[in-house]
C-alpha cells in the first residue's frame, strides 16, 4: 500500500466519520448518559455540549479521541512491522473495523479506553515509566472493567519475568477491587456464549473475527505472544468464560480485544512468505474474501441511511432505535404537538433532547 493511497483513505475516513458524527441522531445510550445518569460519558459529553450546536456538540470529545487513536495505532505498528507499506495496511485494517468506526461516530467509552491503552503500550515500548503510570491511573478511574486489563498485565509480568509490571499491575487489581470496580459474577448458567460471539462478529465482521481468533492461537503456538497478545487474549478469554454464566456487556472487554487487531496482517504476511507460490494464490483469495466482508460491514455503517429502503419493516434495521425517536419528534413538531408519552425510559430521554417532554409532566 502506497503512502499516497493511505493518506487518501485516511482523509476520506476522517471526513466521512465526522459527517456521520454530525448527522446521526442521538442514540439511546447517549440520551441515557446525557439525562439519566452520571458517568464518565456524562462528563465528556458536557465538555462541548453547552458551547456547540447539533449532534457533534456532545460527540466531539469522543471523535477527537478516535482521531488520536489512528495516530497512536500507527505509532504502535512501528514495533510490529518493518516497512511503511505494511504499517499502512495494518492501520487501514484497524480503522475499517466496524467497532472502531462506531466508536468514532457515537458516544462510547471504548474509544477513550482504547486511546489510553495505546498510550500505555507506546510508552511501554519506549520505556517511558511516567507515561505508563499516568495511563494506568487514568484507566483505573475511567473504566470500571479496567481490572481485566490489569490482570492481563499481571499475568504477562509473571510469565515474562517483568517484576516491576507484575507488582504495579497486582497493586492496581487490588485498588480496583477496593474501589468496587470489578465485574459482577453470579446467577445461574444461562449460555450467552452465542450472543457474545455474535457481538464480537459484529465488531470485527464475522470472518475477520474468526481469523482474529486464529491469529491469537497461531501466535501462542509459535510462542510469539507479547504484551498485546496477553491483553487481547485474556480479554477474549474472560468474556467467553463469563458469557457461560451471565450476559456480558461487550464494551467491558472490546477495547482491550480490538488492540489485538495489530496482528491480523502480520500473521497473514508471515504465513504467505513461508508458502510456495503454488499455494499462495488460494491463501490470497481467502484474504481478499475476508477483506471484502470487512469492507461490506464497514460500508453498511457509512451507508446505513439508504439501507432503510431495503426494509419494509424499518424496525429490523440496526439503527432503528436511533432514528425512530427522531422521526417521531419531527412528525410531532410538524403537527404542532409538543409532548409524547412512552413507556421506554431511554426513548423518552431521546425525545427530551428534541424538546418533546412526556405529556404527563407537560400538563
Amino acid at each position: 500500500m502506497s503512502q499516497r493511497l493511505f493518506l487518501a483513505v485516511g482523509i476520506l475516513y476522517v471526513v466521512a466519520t465526522l459527517y456521520l458524527a454530525m448527522t446521526i441522531p442521538i442514540s439511546p445510550h447517549e440520551a441515557e448518559s446525557l439525562y439519566l445518569k452520571e458517568s464518565v460519558d456524562t462528563f465528556l459529553m458536557n465538555l462541548c455540549y453547552p458551547y456547540l450546536e447539533g449532534f457533534i456538540a456532545f460527540r466531539l470529545p469522543y471523535y477527537l479521541f478516535g482521531v488520536l487513536n489512528l495516530f497512536l495505532f500507527w505509532e504502535l505498528s512501528r514495533y510490529y512491522y518493518k516497512t511503511s507499506p505494511e504499517r499502512y495496511i495494518a492501520t487501514t485494517l484497524f480503522i475499517l473495523l466496524p467497532g472502531i468506526v462506531t466508536s468514532m461516530i457515537l458516544v462510547n467509552i471504548s474509544v477513550v479506553v482504547i486511546a489510553w491503552v495505546l498510550i500505555f503500550l507506546n510508552a511501554y515500548h519506549k520505556n517511558w515509566l511516567i507515561v505508563q503510570s499516568i495511563a494506568l491511573i487514568v484507566l483505573l478511574f475511567v473504566h470500571d472493567s479496567a481490572i481485566v486489563f490489569f490482570i492481563s498485565l499481571a499475568i504477562y509480568g509473571y510469565f515474562r519475568d517483568k517484576k516491576y509490571l507484575l507488582v504495579v499491575a497486582s497493586f492496581l487489581v487490588g485498588m480496583a477491587l477496593w474501589m468496587g470496580e470489578y465485574l459482577e459474577i453470579g446467577g445461574l448458567p444461562r449460555g450467552h456464549f452465542a450472543t457474545i460471539f455474535g457481538l464480537y462478529a459484529a465488531i470485527f465482521s464475522p470472518f475477520v473475527f474468526v481469523y482474529f481468533c486464529y491469529t491469537l492461537y497461531r501466535l501462542y503456538y509459535e510462542k510469539k505472544h507479547d504484551i498485546v497478545w496477553y491483553i487481547a487474549s485474556m480479554g477474549l478469554l474472560f468474556s467467553f468464560l463469563l458469557s457461560i454464566r451471565q450476559q456480558v456487556i461487550v464494551t467491558e472487554f472490546s477495547p482491550y480485544i480490538l488492540i489485538g487487531s495489530i496482528f491480523l496482517y502480520r500473521v497473514y504476511s508471515e504465513s504467505l512468505k513461508v508458502r510456495l507460490k503454488i499455494y499462495q494464490t488460494a491463501y490470497k483469495k481467502v484474504f481478499l474474501f475476508t477483506l471484502a466482508t470487512l469492507l461490506l460491514g464497514t460500508m453498511s455503517i457509512f451507508l446505513h441511511r439508504p439501507l432503510f429502503w431495503l426494509f419494509k419493516d424499518k424496525s429490523r434495521h440496526f439503527a432503528y432505535a436511533i432514528y425512530e425517536p427522531y422521526w417521531v419528534a419531527q412528525k410531532l413538531k410538524a403537527q404542532n404537538i409538543h409532548c409524547y408519552d412512552t413507556k421506554f425510559i431511554k426513548k423518552a430521554a431521546q425525545l427530551q433532547y428534541y424538546e418533546i417532554p412526556p405529556c404527563t409532566s407537560h400538563n
